[in-house]
Formats: structure tokens, sequence, C-alpha cells
């Protein structure tokens, strides 16, 4: 019984750990991120999902903090209806704040370093569901 009890309690710590540490991680690399003032800024992203154009590089053009275009590596802009599938960098620190993680099969989110902007997300909604996971990887931000 007393070994039962233990390794709930246990999980349970663990499970409150992981909630206050991604907290931690989003508040302090999103204050990082906002002290950079960067509301015209050029970046990679990568949308991994299964979905048209998933899985490509695209180069996202943000000015006042808005998305005004996406290309994809020849320099040709996708059509608006695809462009909705990206996200700036804002969107994406909101994209984080608003997953709860315990309706979620996995949220796993690295930051940069330096500017503290996500790097990369990973969402899988349901392990019971098949394609419905989204990922957004991004780098190269210039302004």
């Amino acid at each position: 019984m007393k070994p039962a009890l233990f390794i709930v309690s246990l999980l349970l710590f663990l499970a409150c750990s992981k909630d206050e540490s991604t907290s931690a991680d989003l508040k302090a690399n999103s204050s990082r991120w906002a002290s950079n003032q960067l509301v015209n800024y050029t970046f990679t992203q990568r949308l991994n999902c299964f979905c048209i154009r998933g899985g490509e590089k695209m180069t996202v053009i943000v000015q006042n903090n808005q998305i005004v275009d996406v290309k994809d590596t020849n320099g040709v802009s996708l059509p608006a209806d695809l462009q909705k599938s990206y996200k700036t960098i804002d969107e994406l620190f909101q994209l984080i704040q608003t997953t709860d993680p315990k309706s979620v099969a996995v949220i796993k989110v690295t930051y940069d370093d330096v500017l503290g902007y996500p790097k990369s997300i990973y969402i899988d909604k349901s392990e019971q569901m098949a394609d419905e996971e989204i990922g957004y990887d991004s780098e190269n931000i210039s302004h």
C-alpha cells in the first residue's frame, strides 16, 4: 500500500512541476522577446502538419506585428488562404499560453537562448488520433 501511495504522490508532483516549469519558461521567454520590441521582422518558419505545404520552410514577413507576406524558397508568395496557417512570434506565444497541457497529449516547446522566441512548438492533441498534430519551427529572425 505504501509504495503505491508514494508512486501516485510522485506522479502528481511531477505533473505539477511540469506545468509550473512550462509556465515559468513561457513567462521568462515572452518577457525576453518583448524586451527586444521587434514589430517589424522577417524569419523562416516551417509548419509541421499533415497539410498543404507542410514541412516546407517559408519566409514570413511581419510588419507592425502582422504577417504581410509568406514566401516559399523561390520567393513566390503563397495564396492568402495558405498564409493564414503561419504565425507571428507573438501569435506563437499566444498559442503556447492558450494550450492547456492537461488537455493535450503532448506539448513541447524550445526557446531561442538569445531573443527568447519559440524556436520549436509541437502539439499532439490526442495520441488516439492520426495526423492532427501540429508544429512550428522558427529561425533566422532579422530586423
